[in-house]
């Protein structure tokens, strides 16, 4: 009978959100905004009005800027911006501010200004509209009266927006008449090729010199339905992303936080032998938002893992605590201990390992 030899794997997973994974993206650092000329006092407001415009972009909502912990950051917009630049457009004059990432998101998390997640989900947009003498489904090369409208509102949030393609994959599965009456069994079934978005159904028209809308989210179970009311179609599509940012925004945005040790995630492998280091090895999420593996090799010198990407987040330094590794001849229990975020939000793991010493190249699996 062996003693069965216990040890650990530290992951260190830098997010810039950490755990969360909610530092902004780059490219959506850039705002556009009008101004009269190009003098300092211009310039100065436009700055402070683009800012306006890059936190309801990051935060999805548009009250972000009417808040106290907010006024603050407001007061410093100008030490955020890394670059500016006056275009000439048909509309006039636009100044197109770039302000700087890093310095942004610190702020970010100095005054706890919650984000939207880099892990979010897409929204795939199924959209029936009934004008009278003409009904339309709305696809993403189709119908961009409606449609640009309407992703421009859902940008000015931070919602990514799906169009179907509505090929004839799409429309042998789903027609207007599955999308206006909710036939919802269809619709599920044809939203599985673009992926694992949050599918949203919505229906338009006119009624009573409105424009009345009726919208389901598909993946959620409370709180999904809602309406949208506008005097003309642009006004109704924009109270209806404004709501659906609303019901996003509990679950999919968080404060940016920087690496820490309590973000270490410590997995203890239990019954091995040892049977030689570690080779390579490979850990994959199991979640119901992806499922994505990263591979690691481990550099002799420093027994550092090389730095991996994984759904967004950069892995590094991934440390082996100990020189043994694992058989593929063993069974093994894994268990997991999370901290911060993801102790509420469990994942599922599968951790694979190969050994030097393993001559056919066998792997061993185990799941946390």
């Amino acid at each position: 009978m062996h003693k069965p030899l216990a040890f650990l794997f530290g992951l260190i997973l830098c997010v810039s959100s950490a755990a969360v994974g909610a530092a902004p993206r780059d490219e959506g650092f850039q705002v556009r905004v009008p101004v009269a000329n190009q003098s300092s006092g211009e310039r100065e407001e436009a700055v402070r009005e683009a800012f306006k415009l890059l936190l309801v972009r990051l935060s999805g909502q548009r009250g972000i800027v009417e808040e106290e912990s907010v006024a603050e950051i407001l007061e410093r917009s100008s030490r955020y911006v890394q670059r500016f630049r006056y275009d000439t457009t048909d509309a006039g004059l636009q100044l197109n501010v770039h302000f700087d990432s890093a310095t942004v998101t610190q702020a970010l998390e100095r005054y706890e200004i919650p984000v939207w997640r880099n892990d979010r989900p897409p929204v795939l947009i199924w959209l029936a509209v009934d004008g009278g003498s003409d009904r339309m489904l709305v696809g993403a090369h189709e119908h961009g009266a409606v449609r640009l409208p309407l992703a421009g509102a859902a940008r000015e949030l931070g919602v990514s927006l799906l169009f179907p393609l509505l090929d004839l994959e799409d429309l042998a599965e789903v027609g207007f008449s599955d999308v206006w009456g909710g036939f919802t069994d269809n619709i599920r079934q044809a939203s599985t090729r673009y992926g694992n978005p949050i599918v949203v159904v919505g229906r338009v028209h006119q009624q009573r010199g409105h424009w009345v809308g009726r919208w389901q989210i598909l993946n959620r179970s409370s709180g999904a339905a809602w309406h949208s009311d506008g005097r003309d179609l642009d006004q109704s599509l924009q109270a209806a992303v404004e709501t659906l940012a609303q019901r996003l925004v509990p679950e999919y945005t968080a404060v940016p936080r920087r690496l820490s040790v309590a973000d270490t995630l410590l997995v203890e492998i239990q019954g091995y032998r040892g049977c030689g280091s570690i080779e390579r090895w490979s850990i994959t999420s199991v979640s119901r938002a992806a499922c994505k593996t990263f591979s690691c090799k481990p550099c002799a010198a420093t027994r550092r893992l090389s730095a991996c990407r994984w759904m967004g987040t950069l892995i590094v330094c991934c440390r082996l605590c100990v020189a043994t590794g694992a058989c593929r001849r063993c069974t093994s229990q894994i268990r997991a201990r999370w901290t911060t975020y993801w102790s509420a939000h469990p994942q599922s793991w599968q951790i694979c390992w190969m050994t030097k010493s393993s001559a056919s190249g066998g792997k061993a699996t185990a799941s946390v």
